[in-house]
């Protein structure tokens, strides 16, 4: 299964997923040819809004799930890529904006569905723009069950990252982390569901514009309190995920592995620099 052969890779030894949005046709070529040169597994992460289809369509090449997915697999001839959604759940592609929940998960389960016959690795169920917690809570195991049916219906392996709130720019507090996950391993037990492979952890990375706007700071402190979380989900049987790390110096980044945290999301930044290498070009 996949979620057991990532668990091991990533605890066999110290490491951390480099996780890689797909901005553009030269950003998923640079990325697939690093991942080649240096042999080393590389998360392609696409976006609703950057890939989806084919019932809606993303900003990267227009291109439907099934044509990002061939594109890629094509390419990536050491098979270092590992394909995953990002961000999929209700009301997470913009033309779902003024849908009814029914109806945004009608929509969210079809997208999932076209990412495992199109054979995404990894799912991340995000319902991030539900009304409340609890709402949030049912949308994720709502939408990882029919994940699971249908993978199964199609013979594939799949794994899931959980996570159900907007970046923030703080560390999210220990009593709302512990719930989360508490919350999380009971309702895998009571529906005999596996534990997801990652849960986004709130640490205070957060993007703006072409700056890291979060509250991370290396201090004995912050760092502490990333431990924490580290721990807690190491405990559950789960690694720990962090969203929004562009921009932020390499003397934060090198701490990403010490400190036990196993994939770090980038996609913004990988834009803003081609265009920027655009530009001067032009000038």
């Amino acid at each position: 299964m996949i979620r057991d052969r990532l668990y091991t890779y990533l605890n066999e030894a110290p490491r951390t997923l480099l996780c890689v949005g797909p901005m553009s046709r030269n950003s998923i070529d640079v990325t697939i040819a690093l991942a080649n040169e240096t042999k080393t597994p590389t998360m392609m992460i696409a976006s609703r809004r950057q890939i989806d289809g084919p019932q809606l369509s993303g900003y990267v090449e227009n291109w439907t799930t099934s044509e990002f997915a061939k594109y890629v697999r094509a390419r990536d001839y050491g098979n270092y890529i590992i394909l995953a959604r990002d961000h999929g759940g209700p009301w997470q592609h913009p033309q779902e904006q003024g849908m009814t929940l029914s109806a945004a998960m009608t929509s969210a389960k079809k997208s999932f569905s076209e990412d495992i016959a199109c054979g995404f690795d990894v799912l991340h169920i995000d319902p991030n723009m539900c009304t409340d917690v609890d709402q949030a809570i049912a949308a994720i195991f709502e939408l990882y069950e029919h994940c699971l049916a249908e993978a199964k219906k199609l013979n594939r392996s799949i794994a899931v990252e959980m996570g159900c709130e907007d970046q923030s720019t703080y560390i999210k507090s220990k009593d709302d982390f512990s719930r989360l996950i508490k919350c999380i391993q009971e309702e895998c037990q009571n529906r005999q569901l596996p534990l997801p492979l990652f849960v986004v952890g709130q640490i205070g990375t957060k993007v703006m514009e072409m700056s890291n706007v979060g509250g991370f700071k290396p201090d004995e402190a912050t760092l502490q309190s990333v431990r924490r979380q580290v721990e807690e989900v190491q405990e559950a049987g789960i690694l720990l995920k962090i969203h929004n790390a562009d921009y932020l110096p390499d003397s934060i980044l090198n701490l990403a592995t010490d400190l036990g945290i196993k994939g770090i999301n980038f996609a913004p930044e990988y834009g803003v620099c081609e265009t920027k290498s655009f530009l001067n070009l032009l000038e």
